[in-house]
């Protein structure tokens, strides 16, 4: 057996050990970031191997979710990709401010500044008292970073410039306090946010949405992976709700035109559910993220 296909088979080992042992699911991830990712962590806990791993990860469940926090993205950028948060603010918030409330989920949030991100076009909209967010991510470790609000101050200048193209009206240091090494963001910020553990490989529909933005998260994902995630947020957006994916990502061929349209904003960056889906059994709903994983739930006070 050749040295790349022993690696892939130990790694597949690893993934199904984790799936039977502990009930996470990382089988549809992309091979080569699994790949990468294991081998970081094999060599960080200076083992000879990746299925060196399973002995202990069967016994360790706080192991194992090393492991599984390894696997995961676990860094974003505040307005990343500027003029797609400008065309959403241009096009989508007038759209969003025809209902009196509305929910936005964001699945793969990470470590939480996009959420950040969109809280700040929200207000400056005069919509951030309708809104409601959804920020879900697979990793525990990383929800409560995201909580915090807290990010580098050596990445101020480059914050400023990102939100200013992405269509700011005030100086971003209105929302952040400077202390040492770090940008402290306004609680406030995080009023309307529930943060939430969701695994879009093993967990289902929790509620209605107008919005669901999902950004450099299938790129890590298998075909078959990226068709269940498009199916759950297909079935989680109400009729003619926004789906908001990142740059270099589209829809699968089997729901583009079917459960979603491209739209005219960032070509097939932005997609639109049909107002009238292909008929289909009724969406599975699991328990909203409050009782679905009631230790890991947190929403932000003022």
């Amino acid at each position: 057996m050749s040295e790349a296909k022993q690696k892939w088979t130990d790694a597949a080992l690893v993934l199904e050990a984790l799936h039977r042992f502990h009930g996470f699911d990382f089988r549809g991830y992309n091979r080569d970031f699994v790949l990468e990712r294991l081998q970081m962590y094999t060599d960080e806990v200076e083992c000879e191997r990746a299925i060196d791993l399973i002995p202990r990860l069967g016994r360790d469940a706080d192991f194992a979710r090393r492991i599984c926090e390894s696997l995961t993205v676990r860094h974003t950028r505040m307005f990343r990709d500027p003029s797609s948060y400008r065309a959403i603010r241009d096009q989508v918030f007038p759209w969003l401010s025809t209902f009196p409330v509305f929910r936005i989920w964001h699945a793969g949030c990470a470590s939480g500044e996009e959420v950040l991100s969109l809280a700040i076009l929200l207000k400056e909209a005069g919509l951030y008292e309708r809104a409601t967010v959804f920020a879900t991510d697979i990793s525990q470790t990383t929800l409560k970073r995201a909580e915090l609000a807290v990010h580098a101050a050596k990445d101020e200048h480059e914050l400023i410039a990102a939100y200013s193209e992405a269509g700011g009206k005030l100086s971003l240091s209105e929302y952040f306090t400077r202390r040492g090494e770090h940008l402290v963001f306004s609680r406030d910020l995080l009023r309307r946010v529930t943060f939430a553990e969701h695994n879009l490989a093993q967990d289902e529909v929790f509620s209605e949405v107008h919005l669901v933005i999902c950004r450099n998260v299938f790129i890590y994902f298998t075909e078959q992976l990226q068709r269940r995630a498009e199916r759950i947020f297909a079935e989680s957006l109400c009729k003619g709700g926004y789906l908001w994916l990142g740059e270099a990502e589209a829809v699968t061929s089997e729901h583009a035109g079917v459960r979603f349209r491209t739209t005219d904003l960032h070509p097939m960056r932005v997609f639109r559910r049909v107002q009238t889906p292909p008929l289909e059994s009724p969406p599975r709903h699991a328990p909203s993220p409050s009782v679905t994983r009631q230790p890991s739930v947190s929403t932000t006070k003022p």
